[in-house]
């Protein structure tokens, strides 16, 4: 009878550890909801001023976040923090840093767990709006001005790099034409061909994806 005992109290107390064990590994960074009860990280979303995203992830030895704090914005900057707000990497910016070059090969258990409605919800939009054509001021003056041009003209909409933009093609088999390849707001961050031949972003073509017409002055 004893023997019984002990058995039944060995195993009522393997079971104890495995519920307690369970319930630690249903936590992350030691809450249940790190959004309402990380007082840092309900901060950066109150203060957002863009639309922004927060993955919940593991990097090598540390739990913790990655919040983009300007999606689709080209010099938007990705931070990695740790559960105590200490910056682990950073990612992009206008200088382009990368401080954990190895992160999308070490990065595990990636969760969104906050995304901006634009941001996270709806994938029809491009620079963050419905109709570039109408809804870019840059872009419809742009096609305004081009609209009676003898030559033919063409905008594709497109993304280099993880960077959305358009190509914009003002004069097609022009021999010294100038092909320009601008960001949302209207940057150049790419020209190719005119008089000198110019060619700015050599891996243009390997990194560009989703490319789309979207307005020629010639049907």
């Amino acid at each position: 009878m004893k023997r019984i005992n002990y058995i039944l109290i060995i195993f009522l107390s393997l079971f104890s550890c495995d519920k307690k064990n369970t319930t630690q590994n249903d936590q992350f960074c030691k809450v249940d909801d790190p959004i309402n009860e990380l007082v840092w990280l309900k901060s950066i979303i109150a203060e957002a001023i863009n639309p922004i995203t927060i993955h919940s992830c593991s990097y090598k030895n540390h739990e913790g976040f990655l919040v983009d704090f300007c999606v689709n914005c080209p010099d938007g900057l990705v931070v990695f923090f740790d559960c105590d707000s200490n910056v682990i990497c950073e990612f992009g910016g206008i200088d382009g840093r990368n401080t954990c070059p190895d992160f999308e090969l070490e990065v595990m258990n990636k969760e969104l767990i906050y995304g901006d409605t634009i941001a996270a919800n709806n994938n029809d939009l491009f620079c963050n709006v419905n109709n570039p054509l109408e809804e870019l001021n840059w872009l419809k003056q742009l096609v305004n001005d081009n609209k009676e041009n003898e030559v033919r003209a063409e905008i594709y909409k497109c993304i280099y790099d993880s960077t959305e933009g358009f190509i914009i093609d003002l004069c097609v088999q022009c021999p010294d034409g100038l092909v320009e390849f601008r960001d949302c707001t209207g940057n150049i961050l790419c020209e190719f061909g005119g008089f000198d031949g110019r060619v700015t972003c050599p891996d243009f073509e390997l990194k560009i994806t989703k490319k789309e017409l979207i307005w020629t002055n010639k049907d």
